[in-house]
């Protein structure tokens, strides 16, 4: 996460694409696959002091240590009734989500995905996709 996602004081830049945190009250983050739980860490290790995350994983282990304000859910690797409480989790977090809520998507799952890292930004439903690639 910290060799394509960085902060300087309260931008975040991944690339060309720079985001103010100042413009967000609320961070959010929906983290899914098997490298979910890294994945939430790093984040959480660049965004530092901003650590207000509050999420969903949905993983198919648990996490070595806690997650603070994340909800867990394990899933296998075919849809069952605990990816359908992920699912659900997912959509109540982003519910409550509205212009001054940054949403991070960070999705893993091996050669079958072809990103690692989506931000929405959700002001005037426009949706900026950075950090693609393989981490």
């Amino acid at each position: 996460m910290q060799r394509k996602l960085r902060r300087k004081g309260t931008l975040l830049v991944c690339g060309e694409t720079r985001i103010d945190l100042r413009d967000f009250e609320k961070l959010r983050v929906v983290a899914i696959g098997k490298a979910a739980h890294s994945m939430v860490d790093g984040l959480a290790l660049v965004l530092a002091p901003f650590v207000r995350l509050e999420g969903v994983v949905s993983a198919p282990t648990a996490a070595r240590k806690p997650l603070t304000g994340m909800s867990t859910s394990w899933r296998a690797s075919v849809p069952n009734a605990e990816s359908w409480k992920a699912a659900e989790a997912i959509l109540a977090l982003l519910k409550k989500c509205d212009e001054k809520t940054l949403v991070f998507f960070l999705l893993s799952g091996g050669d079958r995905l072809s990103w690692s890292c989506r931000w929405t930004q959700r002001r005037r439903s426009k949706t900026y996709k950075i950090c693609t690639g393989r981490w």
